[in-house]
């Protein structure tokens, strides 16, 4: 009695359930008609190009899957890691072009960033110090002759400069509006100690508030 409550399939002693068979051998023959086939899953590698990940799902890894149930496409939402160094070292520092090379990946405030040993610098600085070396004192800054994209990282475009030629620049291409040039602004200083506040500003023809935020670097605060 106990060799019949066996599993009829070849080789197997296991407990018989239904049809004189075992669950294994039972379900083998539910889904395939023959208790001794066994569908065995071999595992390839992720249909993504480069990607060499073993499958998991629809054709792809478990990270590739996961982006396409998330954004409905397994093509990458972000620049993958290392991709705007790469960017900077390949195409950027070589470049020699005339025409403006807009920066693709991240800013730091207007102007363009890549990150560094875990620190955001900008990029028209490594650019300039590549090109031209060091600044030549810890004031210089730079500055763009493409004032209207400072996301230009064209070397051609970029040179370096003190604040006060770099704000006369602003001023002359029109990205800064003001009454008064840089020159004025240091004369206005200059007479801080000499004339009060009310005379200042008649003679520059602007108000006492302006001369007041002036004196006090509220504004004008980068000359």
């Amino acid at each position: 009695m106990a060799d019949e409550r066996v599993c009829s399939a070849i080789g197997c002693d296991k407990p018989q359930i239904a049809r004189a068979l075992c669950p294994k051998h039972y379900d083998a023959w539910r889904r395939h008609g023959d208790p001794l086939i066994s569908k065995t899953r071999t595992r390839g590698s992720c249909s993504y190009p480069g990607c060499d990940r073993p499958h998991a799902s629809k054709g792809y890894c478990g990270s590739h899957y996961s982006r396409l149930r998330r954004h409905g496409s397994v093509r990458p939402t972000r620049n993958e890691p290392g991709s705007a160094l790469k960017y900077l070292n390949e195409i950027v520092l070589p470049y020699q072009g005339d025409d403006c090379l807009k920066w693709p990946f991240s800013k730091t405030g207007r102007y363009a960033s890549v990150k560094i040993d875990g620190k955001n610098t900008y990029v028209m600085r490594i650019v300039c110090e590549q090109h031209y070396g060091k600044p030549p004192t810890p004031e210089h800054q730079v500055a763009h002759s493409c004032y209207k994209n400072p996301l230009c990282c064209t070397p051609g475009h970029l040179r370096w400069a003190t604040i006060i030629e770099n704000e006369a620049d602003k001023l002359e291409h029109g990205t800064v509006r003001a009454k008064l040039s840089v020159t004025q602004v240091l004369q206005i200083r200059e007479l801080e100690s000499v004339l009060d506040v009310r005379s200042i500003a008649k003679r520059y023809n602007v108000s006492v508030c302006a001369v007041y935020n002036i004196h006090r670097r509220k504004t004008w605060n980068r000359i």
